[in-house]
């Protein structure tokens, strides 16, 4: 994953673990306590440069408790290998996943595979 320069920016992400995570959330960290709904994602529900991120505001809007469980440039294989990050999903009344892009996935199939598209698109324009 892409290290991200924290300083830079002008809101307060205030990012945050969970248990034994590896993986830095978009805080403030949660209480969780039941019912609540799990939000897994990339940046989109991370929410850089965004005051308040869609988790905040779908909980805002419903009243129920959520956990923002973003992860700046995350590719779905940072959640499938952090045993804390789906120790959280499970035990949520509801998770909801972001549609990751196969770019944030890092194993050798899809480099093969964007190799062979970006050869491709060079050699059809």
């Amino acid at each position: 994953m892409h290290q991200t320069n924290w300083a830079e920016s002008a809101l307060d992400y205030r990012p945050c673990r969970y248990g034994s995570s590896r993986l830095l959330f978009r805080g403030p960290k949660k209480i969780l306590k039941k019912p609540y709904i799990a939000f897994v994602g990339g940046s989109e529900t991370y929410g850089k440069f965004v005051a308040s991120p869609f988790p905040d505001l779908v909980g805002s809007e419903t009243g129920v408790a959520q956990v923002n469980l973003g992860c700046h440039n995350a590719g779905l294989d940072a959640f499938l290998n952090d045993d804390t990050a789906l120790s959280i999903c499970k035990r949520a009344e509801l998770t909801v996943l972001q549609v990751f892009g196969a770019s944030d996935i890092s194993n050798r199939y899809t480099q093969y595979i964007h190799v062979e598209m970006t050869a491709f698109y060079r050699h059809h324009r």
